[in-house]
């Protein structure tokens, strides 16, 4: 009688991006978190490696009209799509990525041919395979090697189009130098425009920088100053919040008076002009519309332990033609190592202010933490506040906006997979699923911030263990 063979062991984790999700959208991004997860498991239960999972979790998530990756993209401010995508394999520890690529519905396929390119080895003549090509270059790879193109047109959806115009209509009114404001009764000018130059119809009040925290204490502000009171943190178990001191003082961007606001129609709008990752932000007459924050991504996990991470993003809205995101940027997006030498593998995938993210290598730096700390849930919680929050690199930045999914392995059991999933965001949600090759169907949730948390300024961090057997 022939020996059962044991069934694979596998692990998906995967996530639509960190910033503001409506809870009455909760259920669709959920569903479509979930499906994601199901392409990937369907390939581990058929001992596919980690790399072919996160491809088509990733393909899966790109090909959602309601993810900002390929299809249904952010429109730049020439109105175009321009996509990052990267991936990276924990064993060979090789990287590929596209940016600001046009034509391709799933910019992902153009990063996976980079890397295995680069793991077939050198090309022709000796030639050195590229890790990373952006805009006609990466194109023009994506047509030589057959991968399927598109148009643009192709890659927009109803919702795209209509907050790229409704955006891009409420940029031209504030350039053009006058604004209305119907919620303070101000008329506010561009100070660059030549309406702001012409004339000053009103100045703003509360000048004197005092600011009041929500039991209505006056305290005094310091724009050059910042809290370097030791954080609270609270642990609990496998999940714990944790919040930078000051969270009861408003910052500069919650204050009335630092506030442009611009009406388009019957709705109210605050810019905040000072912050470059957070155009589109809640409406000041109750709605409040979803914001998404750059990326999509997911990690995943093979019979043999083996760890593959990725990323994909349609970028900001209205941002400059050719700008890179860290969906695009090694470090930053994405990051995979195996277990090696008594240390567990780690994967990583972030979302977020793509600038805040490339500047700090998020990615890389979860990574490194996860892999030398004992306790995966403190070392992330490190990372974030150090290496994040306080960041030097960060330091004129009034909302560090950032999230990631990281997942920790230890393969050395054969019959097991021991990992714990984790994921943390400063941002106000982020919603996230996971499941394994021992789950009917995957967890899917939205993260928040707790109530009264002003995004940026706080980082919620939770996790999971797991114990994945081949039974």
């Amino acid at each position: 009688m022939s020996e059962k063979i044991p069934a694979a062991k596998g692990f998906v984790a995967v996530h639509i991006g960190a910033g503001y999700h409506s809870p009455a959208n909760c259920e669709l991004y959920e569903n479509v978190c979930k499906q994601a997860c199901q392409q990937a498991i369907a390939l581990l239960k058929q001992r596919k490696t980690a790399l072919d999972a996160v491809m088509a979790a990733i393909v899966s998530l790109e090909n959602s009209q309601w993810t900002n990756a390929g299809l249904g993209s952010n429109l730049s401010l020439a109105g175009t799509v321009e996509c990052d995508a990267s991936i990276m394999d924990g064993k060979s520890l090789y990287f590929g990525a596209v940016g600001a690529l046009s034509g391709v519905r799933n910019p992902i396929l153009v990063a996976e041919s980079l890397l295995r390119t680069q793991m077939a080895g050198e090309m022709s003549l000796g030639r050195v395979p590229p890790s990373t090509l952006v805009a006609h270059g990466a194109f023009d790879w994506a047509v030589r090697h057959k991968i399927p193109t598109c148009s643009m047109q192709d890659l927009m959806t109803d919702a795209s189009q209509k907050a790229y115009i409704k955006n891009k209509r409420k940029l031209d009114m504030f350039e053009d130098g006058i604004c209305e404001n119907p919620a303070f009764k101000v008329r506010v000018m561009h100070p660059d425009s030549q309406a702001g130059r012409r004339v000053a119809e009103t100045r703003v009040e509360n000048e004197n920088e005092n600011l009041t925290d929500d039991k209505g204490t006056s305290r005094a502000h310091d724009n050059n100053s910042q809290s370097r009171d030791s954080c609270t943190t609270e642990l609990k178990g496998s999940s714990s919040s944790i919040q930078k001191p000051g969270d009861g003082v408003l910052a500069d961007n919650q204050d009335p008076s630092k506030q442009t606001e611009i009406t388009d129609g019957n709705e109210a709008w605050p810019v905040k002009i000072d912050d470059r990752c957070n155009l589109e932000t809640p409406h000041t007459n109750g709605f409040t519309p979803d914001v998404f924050k750059d990326t999509v991504g997911a990690i995943c996990v093979d019979d043999n332990g083996a760890i593959t991470s990725a990323v994909s993003s349609g970028g900001i809205i209205l941002k400059q033609p050719g700008r890179l995101g860290q969906a695009a940027l090694y470090g930053c997006g994405c990051w995979a190592e195996n277990d090696v030498k008594g240390k567990v593998g780690v994967g990583v995938s972030t979302s977020g202010c793509g600038e805040q993210l490339s500047k700090t290598l998020l990615a890389k730096a979860c990574g490194e933490c996860l892999k030398d700390k004992q306790n995966p849930t403190s070392a992330l919680y490190d990372c974030f506040v150090k290496r994040f929050l306080e960041s030097p690199y960060l330091r004129n930045e009034k909302q560090p906006l950032g999230g990631a999914v990281a997942v920790t392995v230890d393969s050395s059991n054969e019959q097991v997979l021991d990992l714990e999933v984790l994921w943390a965001h400063t941002t106000d949600s982020m919603c996230i699923a996971f499941m394994s090759t021992n789950d009917l169907d995957a967890k899917a949730f939205v993260s928040r911030l707790p109530s009264r948390v002003q995004a940026g300024k706080a980082v919620v961090i939770q996790s999971e263990n797991l114990a994945i057997s081949s039974s």
